[in-house]
Parts: structure tokens; C-alpha cells; sequence
């Protein structure tokens, strides 16, 4: 049996199984034992292409308008932080702490990026230009994808694996007009 009609028929036997349930009805079990016929209003029958074309598209419907409403509560806890497209002057913004995803940022000429706690990996995204800031002579951001330490002032290579080792001051500095950044970790943007 392919994969599909075995799909199809796990499906059906747990639909069938968790009908009264999604129903909130007990005329599927009430109907059986009163002895009504078979596909009588009393003991209706269930069939594949029912539950194909009207059964499966609700249970969709709903998943989906129950995920929208939780996006919905995501969003508006959500406030503009480095998406804004003006230059931010003297303001912090930074994360809700370290994640073990990427994330995308959009920043702006001026704006500069560093570890808040921990460490910070990031990727600069091809159409941007950063450059690495560093108060050490000898230790920068490490290229990961090279091997190499781009020291204070050095230009980033776009879609290399970069990472800030520690919070000490380091970070970059956005040069182009606007910067796309994925960045890994606990941040900070000045």
C-alpha cells in the first residue's frame, strides 16, 4: 500500500474515531446502539470524500485562524526596533535575549551592533556594508568561514559566518545606506 492510501486510510479511521468529539455530538454513538439504520439522521455514515471536502477544510480553517490569532498576539507585542528607517541617535535597542535562531535585522547607516551578553553570530546579507570596530590591536571579529580575525576598520565579506566572542566593545558599524544582518545571540544596536 503507498504511502499516501495508508495516510489516507489512518486519517479516515481517526477521523472517524474523534468525529463525536469534534462534533461535541453523541448522535454517533447513541444512534448505533438505539439500533437506527445505517446513514439514517440517527447514525449517519462517513465517508472519505466527505471528510476530503467538507471535514478536513474546517479542521484546516481552524488551525489556520487559530495560528493568525496567535501571530496577531504576537505582533502586537511587537515594537520597531531596529527596522525603523530613520538613524537612531543615542538609543539602545536590544534583544529579548539570546535565541537559537537567526534573526533578520534592518539597520541603518551609523547604527553599530554588538554582543550584549554572551556571544553574537552573524552573517551580513549581500547589498550591505559594515566595517569591524575593535579597541584591541590583535583581536577583531573571527571570520568563520575563512579562519581569518577581521580587525578594527576592516570591511566584512557578505555571507561569511562571523562571530563576536565575548562582550568587550566589539562590534560593526553600518556604511551603507541600509544593512540586512541575521544575527545569532544576545545583541545590542547603538
Amino acid at each position: 500500500m503507498s504511502k499516501s492510501k495508508l495516510f489516507a486510510v489512518s486519517l479516515t479511521l481517526c477521523l472517524i474515531l474523534a468525529l463525536p468529539a469534534f462534533l461535541g455530538s453523541s448522535a454517533l454513538v447513541s444512534g448505533a446502539e438505539s439500533g437506527a439504520a445505517a446513514g439514517s439522521p440517527d447514525d449517519p455514515l462517513v465517508t472519505l470524500s466527505y471528510i476530503n471536502k467538507v471535514f478536513k477544510p474546517q479542521i484546516e480553517e481552524s488551525i489556520l485562524k487559530s495560528a493568525e490569532k496567535t501571530l496577531a498576539e504576537k505582533l502586537k507585542d511587537f515594537t520597531p526596533s531596529a527596522n525603523s528607517s530613520a538613524p537612531v541617535q543615542n538609543t539602545y535597542i536590544m534583544s529579548d535575549g539570546a535565541s537559537s535562531s537567526y534573526m533578520v535585522l534592518e539597520l541603518t547607516k551609523g547604527q553599530k551592533l554588538r554582543v550584549r551578553e554572551g556571544t553574537l553570530e552573524f552573517i551580513l546579507r549581500p547589498g550591505s556594508g559594515a566595517v569591524v570596530i575593535s579597541n584591541f590591536q590583535t583581536q577583531g571579529i573571527a571570520d568563520l568561514t575563512t579562519g581569518e580575525e577581521l580587525l578594527n576598520g576592516r570591511s566584512l565579506p557578505i555571507n561569511h559566518s562571523l562571530l563576536i566572542p565575548r562582550n568587550d566593545g566589539r562590534g560593526i558599524s553600518v556604511t551603507s545606506v541600509i544593512a540586512y544582518v541575521m544575527v545569532r545571540g544576545d545583541y545590542e544596536i547603538y
